[in-house]
């Protein structure tokens, strides 16, 4: 009983239960902007496969509303299970601690098991405390900059940046007032608007 009460063990639960939570922010954090950067690299692609079809095949007003109506379908569905999910769902806190033991180097799961432990409350005290002073001494080498990986970030933001390029390319080729003719066809796709001349 009195490895509960000692201070130190309470400063070790404390440590690691901080590392635990700033991992967990990270990868909510982290996951909350992968399903922005997915939304407007949806978006991106749609107005340019929009714009390039309706420009060469002149799409009819029933084909643009129907694939306005499928982009706001699959945006929703994107959107829920990146963003909604991110801030609904609470991040697991046993993969919060893998992820700070990647950043670690021999951590020989010291923080996985104490975070195990501390989520199955059926651990003597004694051992708990033993077990978050070996834990706490680990988390002193996390690193927590490395505890998401931002690949998937970057894949995604240089496919919205692509596209973004292609549009700016676009507005150029089909000249102004093409391009501003064919933009509203693909988002306003209710009124029968007719495609511009290139000049």
């Amino acid at each position: 009983m009195p490895a509960v009460l000692d201070p130190k063990a309470e400063k070790h639960a404390s440590a690691v239960d901080e590392q635990i939570a700033q991992a967990a922010s990270r990868i909510r954090f982290h996951d909350a902007a992968f399903g922005g950067l997915v939304l407007v690299a949806m978006l991106l692609v749609y107005a340019t496969a929009m714009i390039v079809l309706d420009k060469y095949a002149v799409l009819p007003d029933w084909v643009r509303q129907l694939s306005l109506f499928g982009f706001f379908a699959a945006s929703a569905a994107a959107g829920w299970f990146t963003i909604g999910r991110a801030f609904i769902r609470r991040v697991n806190p046993l993969y919060a601690a893998v992820q700070v033991e990647k950043t670690i180097d021999d951590a020989k799961n010291s923080v996985v098991g104490y975070v195990e432990a501390s989520e199955n409350g059926q651990v003597h005290p004694a051992v708990k405390a033993a077990m978050g002073a070996r834990a706490a001494k680990t988390v002193t080498d996390a690193d927590p900059s490395r505890t998401v990986d931002t690949k998937s970030l970057t894949y995604v933001g240089a496919i919205a940046v692509a596209f973004l390029l292609a549009l700016v390319v676009l507005f150029f080729v089909f000249r102004p007032a093409q391009f501003q003719s064919l933009a509203p066809r693909t988002f306003a796709p209710f009124a029968s608007n007719e495609i511009a001349s290139r000049t």
